[in-house]
C-alpha cells in the first residue's frame, strides 16, 4: 500500500528536478529578430543589386539588328493627290459649318531632291519674310 510518506519522497524528486531544469527561455527575443530580419533584407538587396548590374553590363552593347533588304519606299503621286483633295474639301466643310473663312494658300515649289522637310507659313507667303516658331 502507499504510504504518505512514499508519495511525499516522490513528489519531493519530482519537485527537485523541475527546480534544477534550465528555465523556459523565451520564445521572442527582439534583437535577434531585428537582426536576422536585416540580414535577410541586406541579402535580398544585395542579390538584387549584383541581378540588375549583371543584366545591365550583359545588355549594354546590345546592337539593334540591321536588315539585309531595305525595301524601296514606293511614292505613287496619284494616291497623294486624292488624299490632299480630300484633306481640302474636309477643311472647305469644316469652314463653311464653323462660318470662318480661311484663305488656302498653295505654294508651286521648284522640284528638288531633298531629305529635309521645309515648312513654309502663310505669312511667310503673304509677306516674304521668313517666320520663326
Amino acid at each position: 500500500m502507499i504510504t504518505k510518506d512514499a508519495v511525499t519522497e516522490k513528489l519531493k524528486k519530482l519537485f527537485a528536478k523541475r527546480e534544477q531544469a534550465p528555465q523556459n527561455q523565451p520564445l521572442m527575443r527582439p534583437k535577434r529578430e531585428w537582426t536576422t530580419g536585416l540580414l535577410i533584407a541586406a541579402c535580398l538587396f544585395l542579390l538584387s543589386a549584383a541581378l540588375s548590374a549583371y543584366t545591365f553590363l550583359k545588355n549594354r552593347t546590345v546592337v539593334a539588328p540591321v536588315s539585309e533588304t531595305e525595301e524601296a519606299v514606293v511614292y505613287r503621286e496619284s494616291t497623294v493627290e486624292e488624299v490632299l483633295a480630300t484633306i481640302r474639301e474636309r477643311e472647305e466643310r469644316f469652314n463653311t459649318l464653323t462660318g470662318e473663312a480661311v484663305e488656302i494658300v498653295e505654294v508651286e515649289e521648284e522640284e528638288m531632291a531633298t531629305s529635309t522637310e521645309e515648312i513654309i507659313f502663310e505669312a511667310e507667303v503673304a509677306t516674304g519674310t521668313p517666320q520663326t516658331e
